[in-house]
């Protein structure tokens, strides 16, 4: 059940501004690092969570629709389902009316389930990704909605990249910071 980004985040949970500050640095000259740093960071910390930070949308596939009656979305923070479509066995991707399921955002997870009497429709035999489900996942719109233990994860994180440019120094194998995993722990997902 793969889940992959369809946009990119309109911003970033941490700022350059912050950024800078939380180093102390003042010049322009590594801007450019620095936003390299920061969206590497994020993406680490969104991956070790399983939580998308600022919302965007998403696509989950799956080669079939599942015997049970619900499917888990992968990435947590639900804000909605925008559509579920499918290949139908004559080859044709139709959309699934959302009068056949309901959406519950209230888990870890959210998740599709269908309606009582209804039957998930038959998908083309043997398609990779016959199901594909739309959804948008995040806080909020913004970076100032993502929780501060995840943008102090980012700023360590990406402090870190900054002042250690390389993963080896002086032949010692250099580790995050547990502090870094301290505050994301808070927040990771450890199994669905």
């Amino acid at each position: 059940m793969p889940v992959r980004e369809l946009e990119a985040a309109s911003e970033s949970p941490v700022s350059l501004e912050m950024m800078k500050a939380h180093l102390r640095v003042q010049s322009t000259s590594e801007d450019a690092l620095i936003q390299l740093y920061i969206r590497a960071a994020t993406r680490a910390v969104e991956g070790y969570t399983r939580r998308a930070l600022v919302q965007r949308a998403f696509v989950q596939t799956l080669d079939e629709f599942p015997c049970d009656a619900e499917i888990q979305l992968k990435m947590s923070r639900l804000v909605e389902v925008t559509k579920v479509e499918y290949v139908s066995v004559d080859g044709a991707v139709v959309e699934w009316d959302e009068e056949n399921y309901s959406t519950d955002a209230s888990g870890l997870f959210g998740r599709i389930v269908k309606k009582l009497g209804v039957v998930w429709p038959w998908t083309l035999v043997r398609e990779p990704a016959a199901v594909r489900i739309t959804f948008i996942a995040g806080y909020g719109e913004t970076g100032e909605t993502v929780p501060e233990g995840l943008q102090v994860g980012i700023l360590l994180l990406a402090a870190n990249f900054y002042e250690r440019r390389v993963p080896v120094a002086d032949g010692m194998i250099q580790e995050v910071p547990l502090t870094y995993r301290y505050l994301l722990d808070i927040y990771k997902i450890f199994s669905v």
